[in-house]
């Protein structure tokens, strides 16, 4: 991709993020919060209402909301990383087992016949 080219001349790391991922995103995890801010004290339904409450919302928006997020979004992340760890520890390795039972049992069937 032409954006990772000049990012990687400019000494800049991309992170993308997972598609289809609400979770380990922290924009869209503070965009929910918005809407959810918006959609509680929202009485009127006028647009400029709508308006003043994201003002609001934004104001109110400090460092340690923020950080909130991105602590959240690393809690997800780990908790993904340990899933995958007990998946290839755990579960592969009896689903590999259990399908080499049952290859092994339809050869010696084949052999019966």
């Amino acid at each position: 991709m032409i954006s990772d080219r000049i990012a990687k001349e400019c000494d800049i790391e991309i992170i993308r993020l997972p598609k289809l991922q609400c979770s380990p995103n922290p924009i869209e995890l503070s965009w929910n919060n918005l809407k959810q801010f918006v959609h509680d004290q929202n009485a009127t339904c006028r647009q400029d209402d709508v308006k003043q409450l994201i003002e609001q919302f934004m104001v109110a928006m400090d460092d340690k909301l923020a950080s909130s997020y991105f602590h959240h979004v690393y809690k997800v992340e780990e908790m993904h990383k340990t899933a995958d760890e007990i998946m290839e520890e755990k579960v592969e390795p009896a689903l590999q087992s259990d399908s080499e039972e049952t290859d092994s049992g339809d050869k010696e069937e084949n052999m019966e016949q």
